[in-house]
Order: structure tokens, then sequence, then C-alpha cells
């Protein structure tokens, strides 16, 4: 039978350092333990299988929560603005964590994930600022909407073998992240989601990938090359948008179209083969290219007036 705990008052005073949830609770509620400030340890009884949406939100205090392998979920945002939470390990008696269950958790230094778990759900780890590392197991496939934005200090991520989709701004703003190793089982790249991450310095995507999102690139001040997949039959809107250092990219014969502003602002560009299959470059797709000293367009290709606008060195060759 269900015995829900729905408010910290049930079981101690809110201005408790420790709390100890006693036997027979079997949910902890939502928002029980709301903006209990004081709060630094938590101890989870055996009985406890879910904790709800918010049920630790704004719990400014808390550096360590232990959980027994009865819990099963942790729902959305459970955690939210738990800026003092140092290290999290999840038991593999989880199957589910929410939505932003740890969005704002600033000292998150540690996560462990167990492989019972198969996704990274949307916004998890937005603005976990102090997070330097992560190993995202065996077992999902599919890394959510903004999951790891914000993530400031990420040094780097190992994307297994089991991801099928990254998806809209997974890792925008993960200005310390260098380099990501992309699986050959990513099928899908969404909006932003490498976006502003701004020391990467190096992107393989292989052909498994047969849609990458607008955006995704923006902004990686730091990116050298690129060679994207021959799945791929587009080159997405300010997909390389103020990629500054970017000198080397391989556009695959798959691709048909480059959409506006590609790669708007790329000025250490200097030279680029647009491959025949190629029907249609956008407006500004290369404009501010200062570097950029030769274009190979095929025939076929049409682009608007301000496609190579700024680029006072360039020669286009059709061929």
């Amino acid at each position: 039978m269900e015995k829900i705990l729905t408010s910290i008052d049930q079981i101690a005073s809110r201005d408790q350092r420790k709390v100890i949830i006693p036997d027979g609770y079997t949910v902890i509620g939502e928002r029980a333990f709301e903006d209990c400030v004081w709060l630094e340890n938590v101890v989870i009884s055996r009985s406890v299988t879910v904790i709800r949406c918010s049920a630790f939100v704004r719990c400014t205090a808390l550096r360590e929560i232990c959980f027994p392998r009865s819990v099963t979920s942790i729902r959305a945002g459970a955690f939210w603005s738990c800026t003092s939470l140092q290290s999290v390990l999840i038991p593999e008696s989880v199957t589910h964590t929410g939505d932003a269950v740890f969005r704002g958790c600033k000292s998150l230094e540690r996560v462990e994930i167990p492989e019972s778990v198969t996704e990274i759900s949307d916004e998890t780890f937005y603005g976990c600022t102090a997070l330097m590392r992560m190993k995202i197991p065996k077992s999902v496939t599919d890394i959510g909407m903004d999951a790891f934005r914000g993530c400031s200090s990420l040094l780097s991520v190992e994307i297994p073998a089991s991801v099928e989709s990254i998806n809209w701004g997974a890792f925008h703003g993960c200005t310390s992240l260098v380099n990501v190793v992309i699986p050959k089982s990513v099928t899908k790249i969404g909006n932003g989601a490498f976006r502003r991450c701004s020391a990467l310095a190096s992107i393989e995507i292989p052909d498994s990938v047969t849609e990458i999102g607008d955006w995704v690139f923006n902004g990686c001040t730091s990116l050298r090359s690129a060679v994207l997949s021959a799945s791929v039959t587009e080159i997405g809107n300010a997909m390389f948008h103020s990629c500054k250092s970017l000198s080397s990219v391989v556009i695959p014969d798959s691709v048909t179209e480059i959409e506006d502003l590609a790669f708007w602002g790329c000025s250490s560009l200097v030279s680029v083969e647009i491959p025949d299959s190629v029907t249609k470059i956008g407006r500004s797709a290369f404009q501010g290219c200062t570097s950029l000293e030769s274009v190979s367009v095929p025939q076929a290709a049409h682009w608007e007036k301000d496609t190579f606008k700024n680029c006072p060195k360039l020669k286009i060759t059709r061929r």
C-alpha cells in the first residue's frame, strides 16, 4: 500500500540539518522538502520507491543524499537548484530519472549513472557548472534536450555506441569541452547540440548520421576542422556560424543544399570545394569569410547576392 510523505513537517522540523526518513513511507511527495535551506543530509529508508517532482527543490545546503536500492524512479526537478550537492550515486534499481532532475546543482562534481537507465532526460544536468567528466552508461539510447547545457567545466564525455540521438542543445555552452567522439550508432544530432562549445577543436560526424539540425556548431570558436557525414543532404542554418578558427571542412557528395548563414564569419577558411550534388547555397552562407581565397562551385548551383558578401580575397570558379 502506498504511503506518501507529503511534507517534512510529518517527521521533523524545517530547521534540521539531518533528516532520516523512517521505514514505511513508499513515496516522497511533490515539494515535500521544498526550500528546506538548512537541510544538509538526508537518509532515505529502504521502503521508498519513488521520489516525486520537485521533492527537494531549492534545498540549497543539501550536500549528501543516499539512495537505497528500493528507489526505482526519481521524477522531474527532484533536486532542482540543490546548489551545495556535490556527488550523486544513482542505484541500479532506478530505471527512470525525470527532466531537470539535477538542474542548477552548480556544485555537483561527480555523478554515477547505472546501466538500468536508458535515457538522459531533458535538462537533467542543465547548469551543473562544476561537473567535469561524464561517463554515459551503455544502456542509454537518447541524450535529451539541453541535457548538459551550460556545464561549463565539462572537459570530457564518453558517449557509448548505444546512443542514437543527441537532441536539441544537449551540450550547448559546454565551454571547456575539447573533444567529443560521436559513435556510429548516432543517427540524429539536434539543433544547437554543440552550440558555443568554444574549446571544441575538431569534429568528425560518422556516416550513420542522417539528420543534423541548425546552429549545431554555432560559436565553436576553437573548431579547426570538421568532417561531415556522407549521409546528410543539407548543411543547416548557421551550422558553423562564427567558427572563426575553422580552416578545413569536407562537404560530402550527399549534400544538395547549404543553408543560410552556414559558414558566416568563418574567418580562417581559405578554400572550399562544393560538390556537384549542391544546387542551392543560401543567404550569407559564406559572408564574412575574410580569408576565403577560392571556392569551386558546380554549374547547377544557385546562390544569393549576399552569399559571399565581405569575402575580399575570393575567387569563384565555376565547373
